[in-house]
């Protein structure tokens, strides 16, 4: 008997922010960045890679809430880009276009799956090595 079921937030539950917002984008009114301010594809996913390697391990602690680690994420890519980027795209501005990519991946296939295991009285879990910050806005 299946007791509890352990989820993947991101590419399972929650679309992937940072290939989404970055690369891909989600559709024509969700562009990626690399789209919207036209930067190289190749510069964006290796910026956004090596930010990954030094965010996904970092963990909120009593010198970081998510917010500042979040803040400092997007502060080291527009200085990545700092000659590419219009002057006033800043961090606060890449943090509020995050909003527009935290989405379900298929809210009519996964809520009724999550229903009807919860109804089952199995345990649902998440297990996730996404950033401390998109997880936060993921929940």
């Amino acid at each position: 008997m299946i007791k509890s079921v352990i989820f993947d937030i991101g590419g399972v539950l929650a679309y992937d922010v940072w290939e989404h917002m970055l690369i891909d984008g989600l559709n024509d009114q969700k562009r990626s960045i690399a789209a919207i301010y036209q930067l190289p594809i190749a510069k964006v996913g290796q910026v956004g890679q090596t930010l990954w390697d030094e965010y996904a391990c970092k963990k909120v602690d009593q010198n970081n809430d998510w917010q500042s680690l979040e803040k400092g994420y997007w502060e080291q890519f527009v200085d990545s880009f700092k000659d590419e980027l219009p002057s006033t795209v800043t961090a606060d501005t890449l943090i509020e276009m995050t909003a527009d990519y935290i989405c379900a991946v298929n809210n009519e296939a996964m809520i009724p799956i999550l229903d009807r295991l919860h109804a089952q009285g199995i345990d649902l879990a998440i297990c996730s090595n996404n950033t401390e910050f998109w997880f936060k806005h993921q929940m």
